[in-house]
């Protein structure tokens, strides 16, 4: 799935495609007599064609409905939000195009580091699940988790090449900034804050944040610097008005750890992080005077109190069921066995928290451990792949090598790995303290999972064929392989 298919090869596929629309037609004809029903076939088997042929414009899909997830749509069975709808066209596209593509062609699917923690998550969730009170309705939010963990997959085999990993990281600077546009369009509410299309203000700041995260790591780089300021300070105004404390600590502290070593960079970003705060001042400065308020986490602020309430009673559930924890996404259920009525089914606003008393310690530490196995294995790279820009570097200042021979591409697809994973690298961190302060947002939140270990797969095997290369002279440069990936 890592190019787009040619018509001219596909000709049997075609008349495969043919026929599964006439019978569809002829279907919906006799069950509906309904014109409309026959049109909505006909345009769907179109866009089943389109995306089979072009099968990298369904990840675009996906990655784009990820951040517009909580636009829903009711589809009788259950609601879907727009992550949902674009991840299933992924994976239906992945599995069509792997079925009909002969062996041969095709690459072999590749699994992340560790997946097999992710399979026996599934398991235990299923476990789970069954020892909980009520199970019966459930069933549709388990399939929608198996959903989640095969788009994981299915993202990470998609991304085979550093074009696919950055269209991903621009699509994702697009989404959120268009999620900040619609918040200035929407207004905020009553309580002063931006909430954008998911009606809440933390998934709002979360949504922009994952986007400003990355629109000032290619702005540090030198990408597009104009076009990258415009984009900060207007998606950062809105992420102020959404006034969320936990995702606006994450940021200063995801910017703080990038800076680390660059102060002039980190001074760069207070400049404009305090040009945002002093330009949604200027724009709205009742909304400012409220928020700065809700910043001061005064001893009267109602939500810190009962984030504290909900937060203890969350923790007397994981004292009370430690192992499988009160079943699957059944936490609003014990309402009505627990006194705690106005608490027990409301968010823990704490997501590892919430995960460990919903799924138990031992589904939720199996979790963890796949999660942590990326993250030991991107800041494991980042020295293996830093100490390999400097050798190449250094090979190149050398050997007087011209800018157009194979160590040079090398080099540079060297430091643009370099580049991304730090970019992922912040991202992570941003994610990380994030949930500290809010739940899990179904694809928003597995969607950079599944970029954390794409990058990881991608450096792996770049490394790897940069060991299996046989030294040359350093005059033979010219005759070294290039990378699959420059």
């Amino acid at each position: 799935m890592n190019a787009d298919l040619k018509l001219s090869d596909q000709s049997l596929k075609v008349v495969i495609w043919l026929i599964f629309c006439f019978l569809s037609l002829l279907m919906s004809y006799y069950l509906t007599l309904s014109p409309k029903v026959i049109l909505g076939v006909v345009v769907f088997a179109f866009v089943l064609l389109f995306f089979y042929f072009f099968p990298n414009r369904a990840l675009d899909i996906a990655i784009i409905g990820a951040f517009f997830d909580e636009i829903d749509f009711n589809m009788g069975f259950a609601k879907l939000g727009l992550g949902d709808l674009g991840l299933f066209v992924l994976l239906g596209i992945w599995l069509t195009h792997n079925l009909f593509t002969p062996f041969p062609s095709r690459s072999i699917s590749r699994l992340p580091k560790g997946g097999i923690l992710l399979i026996l998550y599934l398991f235990l969730m299923a476990i789970n699940m069954h020892l909980g009170p009520s199970y019966s309705g459930l069933y549709g939010r388990y399939f929608r988790l198996v959903a989640y963990i095969f788009g994981v997959f299915v993202i990470v085999d998609s991304i085979r090449d550093l074009s696919t990993l950055k269209r991903c990281l621009y699509l994702i600077i697009f989404a959120g900034f268009m999620n900040a546009i619609a918040a200035f369009i929407m207004g905020s509410s009553s309580g002063h804050r931006f909430e954008g299309l998911a009606y809440q203000s933390n998934i709002l700041a979360f949504t922009i944040g994952v986007a400003l995260i990355l629109m000032f790591g290619f702005l540090i780089q030198g990408k597009y610097i104009l076009l990258m300021l415009g984009l900060i300070i207007s998606s950062l105004t809105a992420f102020l008005l959404a006034g969320s404390r936990g995702a606006t600590i994450a940021m200063i502290i995801a910017i703080f750890w990038y800076y680390k070593s660059h102060w002039r960079g980190f001074i760069v970003a207070l400049i404009i992080l305090a040009g945002g705060i002093g330009l949604t001042a200027k724009i709205a400065p009742e909304q400012f005077d409220v928020l700065s308020q809700r910043f001061s986490f005064a001893a009267n602020d109602g939500s810190v109190a009962e984030r504290q309430r909900i937060l203890s009673y969350r923790l007397g559930l994981i004292a009370k069921y430690p192992f499988f924890g009160q079943g699957f996404d059944q936490l609003d259920l014990s309402r009505h066995a627990d006194k705690n009525t106005n608490i027990a089914h409301k968010g823990s606003h704490n997501s590892y928290v919430g995960l460990a008393s919903s799924n138990g310690l031992v589904p939720t530490l199996t979790l963890f451990a796949f999660i942590l196995l990326q993250v030991r294995q991107m800041w494991r790279l980042q020295a293996k792949l830093s100490q390999n820009t400097a050798t190449q570097t250094n090979n190149t200042q050398t050997n007087n090598t011209q800018t157009n021979t194979p160590y040079t591409e090398s080099q540079s697809t060297s430091a643009q790995l370099l580049m991304l994973l730090n970019f992922l690298q912040m991202l992570l961190i941003f994610q990380s303290f994030s949930l500290l302060f809010r739940g899990i947002c179904r694809m928003l939140d597995w969607t950079p999972l599944a970029l954390y270990c794409a990058i990881v797969m991608l450096i792996e095997e770049y490394l790897q064929d940069k060991t299996q290369e046989i030294p040359e002279a350093p005059h033979h440069t010219s005759s070294l392989p290039r990378s699959e990936l420059a």
